[in-house]
């Protein structure tokens, strides 16, 4: 129940603090969770760890553990901000990169699974696509209480937009993908615990592997996409080329070669700007 009070509260100031100090202000709360939360802070760097190798220098690991809390508290308040943000502001903060590679990939008429790390500002992707008439299905996770749940489903709700949790019925996502819309789902949390183990960076890890498993059903093109936040805060999406999802009759070996294709295509976004990825759960546990 705090944290819904908390995040009804900052939905309520964020939207009439202009941008240039809201930034400011949400940096600050970066930073207050950054000292408070000892357990985020342990996670966030064991994850960076791995993405930075074994070798990085301590400062400089800190330095990135911290700005991720302030990347973090940045998308914090762009959410907060959502309903707000009219169709122009998006146009003009956000460029698209590769748009060409979804087109290409719907031209196939089995709908597309988009897949996406916590890298960025996913929300904000998802008003591109709104604002651009695609509709889409967004997979994610569901948080407790339902109060929160719902308060968060609904600011993130737009015309051509639904919303899932993840563990629910799948049908809305198979419906979706016959109409030849957009499905998006996270590439790098396994919250059902229901994914492979697999390398990531170099060292075994537990992730994902609904979308793989979604794509080699239903012959859907899976096509990565990223987030990338720049110091003034415009920001980037990157959409790559579809993957290569050719099937065999080896189930397993498909959804893995298609796990591998996509995490070497996120690998290198998250290793030119680790700081951006947002991930405050364990990738690897064990290490933890």
């Amino acid at each position: 129940m705090i944290n819904y009070l908390v995040y009804r509260l900052l939905g309520l100031l964020a939207p009439r603090v202009p941008p240039r100090l809201g930034y400011w202000l949400f940096a600050r709360i970066g930073d207050l969770f950054h000292r408070l939360d000892s357990g985020g802070r342990r996670v966030v760097r064991d994850n960076l760890r791995h993405v930075m190798g074994s070798n990085v220098v301590p400062d400089a690991l800190d330095e990135k553990v911290r700005a991720t809390f302030h990347a973090q508290a940045y998308n914090y308040f762009d959410f907060f901000r959502l309903p707000t943000m009219s169709a122009a502001e998006i146009e003009t903060r956000v460029t698209v990169k590769g748009w060409k590679h979804l087109e290409a990939a719907m031209d196939y008429g089995k709908g597309v699974v988009v897949v996406a790390p916590h890298f960025g500002n996913v929300d904000v992707l998802m008003r591109i696509l709104e604002l651009r008439g695609i509709k889409a299905t967004l997979v994610v996770e569901h948080l407790e209480p339902e109060r929160l749940f719902q308060y968060v489903v609904n600011i993130r709700a737009q015309p051509g937009v639904t919303i899932i949790p993840v563990g629910a019925s799948l049908k809305p996502v198979f419906r979706a993908l016959r109409a030849g819309e957009v499905v998006l789902l996270a590439l790098d949390r396994d919250v059902t615990n229901s994914g492979i183990g697999i390398e990531f960076f170099g060292a075994p890890a537990r992730l994902p592997a609904g979308y793989a498993k979604l794509a080699r059903r239903t012959g859907s093109p899976v096509v990565p996409a990223f987030g990338l936040r720049f110091p003034d805060h415009k920001l980037r999406a990157r959409i790559e080329a579809p993957i290569d999802v050719s099937l065999t009759k080896d189930r397993l070996s498909d959804v893995r070669s298609i796990i591998r294709q996509v995490l070497d295509v996120a690998e290198k976004y998250i290793a030119k700007h680790p700081e951006q990825w947002v991930m405050f759960h364990p990738i690897w546990p064990s290490s933890v």
